[in-house]
């Protein structure tokens, strides 16, 4: 507030009239130099009205018929004990306006609080100055201020305001604080803060019935003022909205639309008035109501680009995507460098599954702005999963790790994409990096489904002891059903495949199951493990009911129950599903020569009946 950075600049006119205004009021008022806080220097002798040759007069005498200090000020020039104490206030007001200028912050609270000693009816002064001890720290000054303010302009709401809220967020005292909000509110029914001050003293002193008459009695005022009303519609919505609520509700919407209403109603050509209601309407879901606010808004002001990314918004909520795509290409058009524009049209364009269109725009968001995190992120997921194209993924990730080292969180996006791009060598090297970065600055990541991703690579690089002290890792500290799934299935059937801790990969798989039971993947892991325990018809049971769940179908579930049906010398079954395998994993070589060996040994006959493919006709 003070000092040379907050201090109001004075042009030399106004610094020439401080300076006339500081020497009129110390001719009026005598008193004013003993009362400055430097002492007054003698002036110099005039050599016009000096003699030439000094006599024999004593010299104490002459200075003091020569000196101006000692003549009394002509009697016109008098000021009464009033005003001369309104003169003493001016003065020392204009002194401080200058110290603060010149960058003396202390000097200059000395010289207004004098300022406000000759004159204590100076609100705007003492407001001044009662904000500053509060930004020093010095509250019991800030509320000793005050109350002489309440004590000198008692019909002034401003000091009784000031008060409430000291008392409410510094002080904590909510029941003082209502008091004087309570008088503030009595003086200006019109004041929006007086509400706001009171009701929430009610709520702190746990008088709800309290604090919603006060609400009541502010929606009964006549204010005309817009700003009013919107002020005591944010403070329904608050009331009515709690933290894990999404929308208003219906009852509440009655309550509080008619308020933003109002304001609307008031703000005629008020720009600012109509995008806050315009505000409302969108953060409590009610869309369409903010189309025509928001229109308007920009009918008045064009150049408001960030009322038309509302708009845009809007219309995209309401699923209007051409009319959100002609505002954010209007924006650019107007502007290309609108950053904001191209990523909202990225966004449109992967939701409409047009993602060589997003990609474009998430690119030329990103080299506007290059420090936008979740555009790396998006157009990763869009080559890596939509595109089918792994390495251009590998390509963003590696950027954006380059360009935000603090963000672990993409070592290990990349950590994953390496594993999908079959690359798990170099995907296990960045698992163990993020794991160190992580550690340094966001432990939160190092959570049970990292370890989970991180022993699924180790799996597919043909590391099985390190998967497996990984999926345990996972399951020690994991407490989501559906990751302890997973990992319990996947540790479970690695081992089951590879014959090893049989009796333990049957626990950990029956757990998996018995957090998902109809899983297909689960019940394959399961009748596998049946299997390779010699219980055939198990798993056959186990096996069908895993082709019954397992949308799309699986090659390895049919390559399975063919496997299951030969052990059960049903040969033609077996034959059969592994032609539907083939159907569905053509290059699938062991299934292949599995198919041909069973073929070769069997006897001439009946000729297997060809399965219907699977595979839709193009």
């Amino acid at each position: 507030m003070f000092g040379a950075r907050g201090a109001a600049k004075m042009d030399p006119i106004h610094r020439a009239l401080a300076t006339v205004c500081l020497l009129t009021a110390a001719a009026c008022c005598p008193r004013l130099s003993a009362a400055s806080d430097k002492p007054a220097k003698a002036p110099a002798p005039n050599p016009a009205v000096t003699p030439a040759r000094p006599d024999r007069a004593d010299k104490s005498e002459r200075a003091v018929v020569f000196d101006d200090r000692y003549r009394p000020p002509a009697k016109d020039l008098l000021l009464n004990p009033g005003n001369e104490r309104k003169a003493q206030a001016y003065a020392f007001f204009m002194q401080g306006t200058m110290a603060e200028e010149a960058g003396e912050p202390d000097r200059a609270l000395t010289l207004y609080l004098k300022s406000l000693a000759a004159d204590p009816t100076n609100v705007t002064l003492g407001l001044k100055v009662s904000s500053e001890h509060v930004r020093r720290g010095d509250t019991n000054e800030a509320v000793e201020l005050l109350k002489s303010l309440v004590k000198a302009a008692p019909q002034e709401s401003q000091p009784m305001l000031a008060l409430a809220y000291i008392y409410l967020k510094s002080l904590r005292k909510p029941d003082i604080a209502q008091k004087y909000a309570a008088q503030a509110l009595d003086l200006d029914p019109t004041n929006y803060l007086a509400y706001a001050y009171l009701a929430e003293s009610w709520q702190l002193l746990n008088q709800p019935a309290k604090s919603n008459a006060v609400l009541e009695r502010a929606i009964k005022s006549n204010s005309r003022d817009p700003k009013f009303w919107l002020r005591i519609g944010e403070m329904y919505y608050q009331a009515f909205v709690r933290e894990d609520a999404k929308k208003i509700s219906p009852e509440a919407t009655k309550k509080v639309n008619p308020l933003f209403a109002k304001a609307v109603e008031l703000a005629g050509d008020d720009v600012d008035a109509l995008n806050q209601a315009a505000n409302y309407f969108v953060l409590s879901g009610q869309i369409p109501e903010a189309i025509p606010l928001y229109l308007k808004v920009l009918e008045l002001s064009p150049n408001q680009n960030s009322v038309r990314e509302k708009l845009a918004y809007s219309y995209l909520q309401s699923e209007q995507r051409l009319k959100a795509i002609e505002v954010l290409e209007a924006m650019i058009k107007q502007n290309p460098a609108q950053t904001y524009a191209y990523e909202m049209l990225g966004k449109i364009y992967e939701d409409e599954k047009q993602f060589d269109r997003a990609i474009v725009n998430y690119e030329q968001a990103l080299l506007l702005n290059p420090n936008q995190p979740a555009a790396y992120e998006r157009m990763a997921e869009i080559f890596a999963v939509q595109l089918k194209k792994p390495d251009k993924a590998i390509e963003v990730l590696a950027d954006a790790r380059r360009r935000f080292p603090d963000l672990p969180g993409f070592s290990y996006l990349l950590a994953r994409t390496l594993s999908m791009a079959k690359r798990n060598t170099e995907a296990l090297a960045v698992f163990d990096q993020t794991r160190l970065e992580a550690e340094q600055s966001q432990e939160s990541l190092l959570n049970g489904l990292f370890y989970f991703d991180w022993g699924a690579s180790a799996e597919q690089a043909g590391q099985y002891e390190k998967a497996a002290d990984l999926f345990r890792k996972c399951l020690k500290i994991e407490d989501r059903p559906e990751v302890i799934a997973q990992a319990s299935n996947y540790l479970g059937y690695m081992w089951v495949d590879r014959s090893e801790n049989l009796e333990e990969a049957g626990q950990l798989i029956q757990r998996a199951l018995s957090l998902s039971p109809n899983n297909g993947a689960y019940l394959d892991s399961l009748g596998w493990y049946y299997y390779r325990t010699g219980k055939f018809d198990k798993a056959l049971l186990e096996l069908l009911r895993a082709v019954e769940n397992t949308e799309p179908p699986d090659a390895t579930v049919f390559d399975h129950l063919a496997d299951t049906y030969l052990k059960l010398k049903n040969e033609q079954q077996a034959v059969s599903f592994w032609q539907k395998a083939l159907q569905l994993d053509p290059g699938n070589e062991k299934i292949t020569a599995k198919l041909n060996d069973l073929k070769a040994k069997q006897a001439p006959g009946p000729a297997i009946p060809p399965v219907p493919s699977l595979v839709p006709a193009k």
